[in-house]
Formats: structure tokens, C-alpha cells, sequence
């Protein structure tokens, strides 16, 4: 990244984004893999109003046709985000957040040219320009909001759809409890989606990556909690992890034999030798549980490793 003055922000890479205040996020994610990406900030009315700018080349896992080189690349798509953040109070966020997934190869046409509206860099605009519904450019939208009730007390959620009659597609609400007895932290967290969250995963216009979702890690068609406690003493951390899903969008609390079930908890305990980069030692141990229409299969092991972790990964699912 590179800070071209005091109100604006350049960066570009081959990382992953995060937009959200939640473990998980319905809107975009660090989960999927790392893609190439260009993007700018601007803060504004001291730090009030920032909006943020993305572009990114994206791909499926389905290859070009057979051509002259021995390996065809893959089938790619761009990806163009705008999220947009208010403050209206020192302890409260709101933001509108906007993504589009333009087309850029078509299976009977072949290559197509970058469509110029992928670089306005207008919250909103394409939405309306385009519709939810248009089927070679796909749109989604949302909201993402954070109020601090107290300064260690934090309420949060999102909001989402794709659909040009605005349903909601998508929730999330959780709170977050920082800072009791030192650095002792408790989260609880409720995610939803919908069938209609996003397109399939083989569609070239679907908001995933290499298959994997951009949003929430399940994609689409599920309900989750999650419950997180954790405590940093000194350079020891310790977390406890427990996660509760149904696939199928009955709701978490609508029992459906057909329908995975999976319970996933975690305990872990490391010693951080390196905070700036958490170079750390770690150990600990996975349960998890996956139960469908009476069958129920259960595994668990224990793990320990050494490791440098500047991104998240995600196996809870």
C-alpha cells in the first residue's frame, strides 16, 4: 500500500479483501484464495466518510478451450467492489456496500472486452444502471453496521441481496465483549443466507474464486452460530472455538433430517514469540460432528505446528 496523502490510499497485490466487523463476513471475505487486485481509499470529513475502491481479476475452475499451448488457462472474470463507510457518531458505522461481476469471456463469443462501468467508482451506480437481475453482469449489495454501545461492548450485522425486488438474501448480527479482566474476549455470532445469495459456483458470473465463495465460507443455503472465547496474557494465547450449522435455509432452529448438520469446535493454545508478524507455536485439538438423515460421522484430532499467521484459514466448516 502506499499513502499518497492524508486523505488518500493506494494499494495493489495478490492478497485477499475483508469487509465487516464479524468473524464471518455475508459480503466479502478473506476465505477465498488470493487474487491479483488494484485499489484506492479516501477518507473524508476527518475520518467520517471513507469510501473504498476495488478491481480484481477473478477465475473459475473451467479451462478455455483446447487452443494451441499444451495447457488452457482458466476462464476469468472481474470483479468490482465499492464500499462506502459513514460515521455519524464516534461509535457507530454504517456502510453500503456494492459488487459486481463483470463478464469478461462468453462460451460462444470468447473473450470479451472489460465493460467501461467497471471503473466507476460510484456505490450504487451500477446497481442501478444494471439491476440485480441482469444476467451477464452479476450485482449484489449490502449493508454493514457496527455500534460500540460502550467502548468494550460491540453489537454488530450485515444485510444483503441480489435481487431487484430488494430481498433480504442475507443477515448476519453478533456482538463482541473486548478487554473483560485484561484481554479476556467473548463473541457470539448468528449468519444466514438464503438459496438466492449468490449463483452457483460453476456459473462464470458467480461471486467465487477457484470455487471458493467471496463471501460468507459456505456460500449460500445455510444458517450458523458461532460462539468465541478467547484470552491474551502477556505472549499466551488461548482461544475456544465452537461452530453450529445447518445447510438448507429452513433457519438454524427448524430441524431437517435431510439437511447436513455439523458442529465444529476447536481449542487452542500458543505461545506468540513475535507479535508484529505473530510468529507463534501453537498446539491444539479439532472436534467435529456432520450428522444428515440419521447418519452422523464423527472425527477429531490433535495439532501442533509453528507458524508466521498474517491471513486467516479457515477450516471450521
Amino acid at each position: 500500500g502506499i499513502a499518497a496523502s492524508d486523505w488518500l490510499n493506494l494499494a495493489f497485490g495478490h492478497f485477499k479483501q475483508f469487509i465487516g466487523h464479524g468473524y464471518r463476513s455475508l459480503l466479502l471475505s478473506d476465505n477465498a484464495h488470493n487474487y491479483p487486485f488494484a485499489s484506492y481509499e479516501i477518507d473524508a470529513l476527518e475520518g467520517k466518510l471513507q469510501h473504498r475502491y476495488t478491481l480484481a481479476l477473478l477465475q473459475n475452475l473451467d479451462r478455455l478451450p483446447q487452443g494451441e499451448t499444451p495447457e488452457s488457462i482458466f476462464k476469468r472474470k472481474v470483479a468490482s467492489w465499492n464500499y462506502l463507510s459513514f460515521k455519524p457518531l464516534p461509535n457507530l458505522e454504517v456502510g453500503l456496500f456494492e459488487e459486481v461481476i463483470w463478464k469478461v469471456f462468453d462460451d460462444s463469443l470468447g473473450s470479451q472486452p472489460l465493460d467501461y462501468r467497471a471503473l466507476i467508482p460510484i456505490p450504487g451506480l451500477n446497481s442501478a444502471i444494471l439491476g440485480l437481475d441482469d444476467q451477464d453482469n452479476n450485482a449484489r449489495i449490502g449493508l454493514n453496521a457496527a455500534w460500540f454501545i460502550v467502548p468494550k461492548i460491540k453489537v454488530y450485522g450485515q444485510a444483503m441481496s441480489s435481487s431487484s425486488q430488494f430481498n433480504l438474501d442475507g443477515f448476519q448480527i453478533g456482538g463482541r465483549w473486548s478487554g473483560i479482566f485484561d484481554r479476556f474476549d467473548l463473541q457470539a455470532e448468528y449468519n444466514e443466507s438464503s438459496n438466492a445469495a449468490t449463483r452457483d459456483s460453476d456459473n462464470l458470473q458467480s461471486a467465487y474464486h477457484f470455487n471458493q465463495p467471496l463471501g460468507h465460507i459456505l456460500g449460500r443455503d445455510y444458517s450458523e452460530l458461532i460462539g468465541i472465547i478467547s484470552y491474551y496474557h502477556k505472549r499466551i494465547f488461548a482461544r475456544v472455538k465452537s461452530v453450529y450449522f445447518q445447510m438448507g435455509n429452513e433457519g438454524l432452529f427448524t430441524a431437517n433430517s435431510a439437511s447436513p448438520q455439523v458442529i465444529n469446535a476447536d481449542l487452542q493454545l500458543s505461545y506468540v514469540f513475535n507479535p508484529s508478524c505473530n510468529f507463534q507455536i501453537y498446539t491444539g485439538y479439532t472436534y467435529r460432528s456432520e450428522r444428515t438423515e440419521g447418519d452422523e460421522s464423527i472425527n477429531g484430532f490433535w495439532y501442533m505446528g509453528i507458524r508466521t499467521a498474517l491471513s486467516n484459514i479457515y477450516r471450521d466448516f
